[in-house]
């Protein structure tokens, strides 16, 4: 936690809270043997507030759930859809969700599925705010049936926005390449995505950025602002970082979302995960 994080945290007022509607939601209603599929933890805001991202910027806390399932069911780690940036008084960023806001987690039920209902309960925490924060948490259950055959309904409606924006891989994206250059102590990223085939491509400009790059949290890593390059035949992000080897991170490892936008509305998220070269040496 920063300091401005725990500042903020102390900050947390007590009274008249907005209200926060949580649920946790199955994107299918029942499953079969060695299926996976996903629990969403859906929240709804009050209009004006925000909750945080698991990287929350210069202040806010990360919002967070713990999933218990079935014996036998495999639980996976929680699945955050990118956020978007919020700006706040005094030239802070914030990373997290307005309006509405979901986490997920797979879950996959075992090849010796017994039973015809599966519980599942989760445990959420959240720090929701506006001009003041309020610090929430929820105890949430959901039932999962098994499946008799035939075809289900499409997942609740509520979740599909959030489910477009849960990070895909770098190789989701054709041809797309991640760079990370320059010494050890002074790294380089660098993001390039040949432009797509189709009437939802936009050209990058400056007055029209198209793609923004939300970091995972590291503290060894400072990162500097992440910068469109001008190219007309492709998307190409820059990212200066400036890192402090220890006995345990030797080399450094720069995580993060980026999101790139195609088109007016569609918006495609990348996780960005590049490995240090061995071939580079501090400098």
């Amino acid at each position: 936690m920063t300091a401005l994080s725990f500042l903020l945290t102390a900050l947390i007022f007590i009274g008249d809270e907005p209200e926060v509607k949580a649920e946790l939601i199955p994107t299918k209603a029942e499953i079969s043997p060695g299926e996976t599929t996903l629990l969403a933890m859906h929240l709804k805001l009050e209009p004006g507030w925000h909750v945080y991202w698991q990287n929350p910027g210069d202040s806010g806390l990360a919002t967070t759930m713990q999933v218990k399932g079935p014996e036998g069911f495999a639980i996976g780690p929680v699945l955050y859809p990118a956020p978007e940036r919020i700006e706040q008084p005094g030239g802070l960023v914030c990373y997290g969700y307005e309006d509405t806001a979901c986490l997920f987690v797979e879950v996959t039920a075992p090849e010796s599925l017994e039973g015809d209902e599966f519980e599942f309960t989760a445990e959420a925490q959240w720090l929701v705010c506006d001009e003041v924060c309020f610090y929430g948490e929820a105890k949430l259950s959901t039932k999962l049936g098994r499946h008799a055959g035939g075809e289900l309904p499409a997942p609740d409606k509520r979740l599909e926005s959030h489910l477009e924006r849960l990070p895909q891989p770098l190789s989701s994206w054709p041809g797309a390449t991640v760079e990370l250059s320059g010494s050890i102590t002074e790294p380089l990223l660098i993001i390039t995505l040949p432009l797509l085939e189709g009437p939802t491509t936009k050209t990058p400009s400056k007055e029209n950025p198209i793609a923004s790059f939300y970091p995972l949290p590291d503290s060894r890593t400072k990162l500097g602002s992440f910068e469109i390059l001008e190219d007309e035949l492709r998307i190409r992000g820059r990212l200066f970082c400036r890192f402090k080897p220890s006995e345990n991170h030797k080399t450094p490892t720069i995580r993060g979302v980026l999101t790139v936008t195609l088109g007016s509305h569609t918006q495609r998220s990348l996780s960005i995960e590049p490995k240090w070269p061995s071939k580079v040496e501090d400098t």
